[in-house]
């Protein structure tokens, strides 16, 4: 029994536990850059990186959507509306009897994760195709051997291996700019946390039919299938430390910037 509750507990936490944890995570770190950044400053730096973070943010959700089978009422990808504070929606409808659909909730909801970490991973290999081979090796490696510091190293590696890429110095600029502007909105918000609560409990009970599935057919068929989700995790885990580790100095920077605005103030 312990066996398979400990499979079970893996195939949920390898398949969307490491995203929904690393999205809230990055989503306080965003909030801190702003409030370190502060005022007027804080707001402007929410709508440059939203011109582009902002349109991959919201087709997280609609490709999540046709995923499952969900109808698109309206989607703007980017739409300001500064009283209630959003940038962007979909609006969805679908069909509550279908398992399938009530499941796709959960994945709406945390659509913005995938999407985030699919483009920023296609801006590394086509911006800096060179770095981006050797932090993937690298980063992928610490994983298996469970080095969480060689993680950080590597991807301390990559931005100083992105700066000396040789790339043109324009391309070199948009790349940074495209990353740091979808990082900023990878996060998940209060209502994406809302809105896939409840497909999350559907997911939780497939998850539970599939794990005892699979558990019954089989160590080597559980072993497998726990391998093949621990990748996929794994290579979540690389990105999200990559995208951390430019949180972190992102935060530095607004930090500094508020320092200076606060002295020049007095």
């Amino acid at each position: 029994m312990v066996d398979f509750i400990t499979y079970y507990f893996k195939v949920i936490v390898y398949t969307v536990g490491i995203p929904m944890i690393c999205g809230i995570a990055a989503a306080l770190l965003q909030k801190a850059i702003y409030r370190l950044a502060g005022g007027s400053f804080g707001y402007k730096a929410v709508m440059c990186t939203a011109i582009l973070g902002t349109p991959i943010h919201e087709l997280g959700h609609a490709l999540m959507c046709l995923l499952f089978g969900h109808r698109i009422v309206d989607i703007k990808l980017y739409s300001v509306d500064k009283s209630s504070g959003t940038l962007g929606y979909v609006s969805h409808t679908y069909d509550s009897n279908s398992l399938y659909q009530r499941i796709g909730n959960f994945f709406i909801g945390i659509g913005p994760i995938f999407s985030g970490v699919g483009a920023i991973t296609l801006v590394l290999f086509m911006f800096f195709p060179s770095a981006a081979d050797t932090f993937f090796s690298s980063a992928m490696g610490a994983v298996g051997a469970g080095t969480l510091t060689d993680i950080v190293y590597a991807g301390a590696g990559l931005i100083r291996d992105m700066l000396f890429e040789d790339v043109m110095i324009l391309l070199k600029v948009l790349g940074f700019i495209i990353i740091i502007s979808v990082m900023l909105h990878i996060n998940l918000s209060v209502p994406d946390i809302k809105s896939s609560a409840s497909g999350f409990i559907t997911y939780s009970a497939v998850v539970l039919l599939f794990s005892a599935a699979t558990f019954i057919a089989g160590r080597a068929v559980s072993d497998s299938i726990a391998d093949a989700l621990g990748t996929f995790s794994a290579y979540c885990l690389v990105i999200f430390a990559l995208i951390f580790i430019f949180l972190i100095f992102t935060i530095l920077i607004a930090a500094l910037i508020g320092l200076i605005k606060r002295l020049a103030g007095q």
